[in-house]
């Protein structure tokens, strides 16, 4: 059993380096999505801390292919290799670190097995039932929701109180005291956060790998209604760039809503098919 990719796409939201990735490989597929940097001059060899831990994280992937088929193991050493790289970098202390999200499938044995920390989200419809099923964290998504509703971030003052919201909510995160959680150096954390699943596919099956910027146009903009029509939509040729034109489309016409921090975000997505 392996994976192909039958389609994926890559978009920045702005004017900056996007600061999501997306990895497709014969026994994995990962979509990454490197937390927004809101304090500037960031100590890393990178244009920002986004960008920085999501390429490092990249890198550790390739590299760590095909040394475990656990999930949870494998952002285990992911979360020891951020660890490493701050301690080098002599990081600040002051400081809140990098930390990004990640959803990532392994081929295990006769089925696949799923981890997701963070906004990533996970479809796929389901053999034995015929239903489509969407994983993710949802604590994650409640909290970072909840926390920009009706902050008005044209105003200075209020901006600079997101800012710091944002900033406590990552160290919440990283301390693992949040009830949800994300890639980060504290490996006890990451351990205990991880959302993840074991999955019956067979040959022909398609999964849907996609960040948060992707699914605004379900959680967000409601532009698509349910995830069955998300789904359906990107299994269709050239499906996911459909979707990103979609998403495009609406964001250059509309006005910031009181839950977006960010009028467009990066997005990204990977359709897998199961090859037995």
């Amino acid at each position: 059993m392996h994976l192909n990719c039958r389609d994926l796409v890559l978009s920045s939201g702005g004017r900056q380096l996007c600061e999501d990735r997306v990895l497709v490989r014969p026994s994995l597929a990962a979509v990454i999505d490197g937390a927004t940097q809101v304090v500037p001059d960031a100590p890393v060899p990178s244009p920002s801390e986004g960008t920085w831990i999501a390429d490092l994280i990249m890198r550790g992937l390739l590299e760590l292919e095909g040394s475990t088929t656990d999930p949870r193991a494998l952002l285990c050493r992911l979360s020891r290799r951020i660890a490493s790289e701050l301690e080098a970098l002599r990081w600040p202390a002051e400081r809140v670190p990098p930390v990004c999200s990640i959803g990532i499938l392994l081929i295990r044995d006769d089925h696949l097995a799923a981890a997701i920390l963070g906004d990533i989200s996970l479809i796929y419809r389901n053999r034995a039932s015929g239903r489509t099923v969407r994983v993710f964290n949802g604590q994650f998504l409640q909290n970072e929701r909840a926390a920009f509703k009706s902050q008005d971030t044209a105003d200075p003052q209020r901006r600079h109180a997101q800012i710091q919201g944002i900033l406590e909510r990552r160290k919440l995160y990283i301390d693992g005291m949040s009830g949800a959680g994300i890639l980060s150096a504290n490996e006890s954390s990451v351990r205990t956060a991880i959302c993840s699943s074991g999955i019956q596919a067979g040959d022909g099956d398609a999964l849907l790998l996609a960040s948060d910027g992707f699914m605004r146009l379900l959680d967000l903009y409601s532009v698509v209604q349910t995830v069955d029509d998300l789904f359906s939509r990107a299994l269709r040729p050239g499906g996911l760039g459909g979707l990103l034109e979609l998403l495009r489309g609406h964001e250059s016409v509309r006005t910031i809503q009181s839950d977006a921090h960010k009028q467009t975000d990066d997005a990204a997505a990977a359709l897998v098919e199961v090859v037995a």
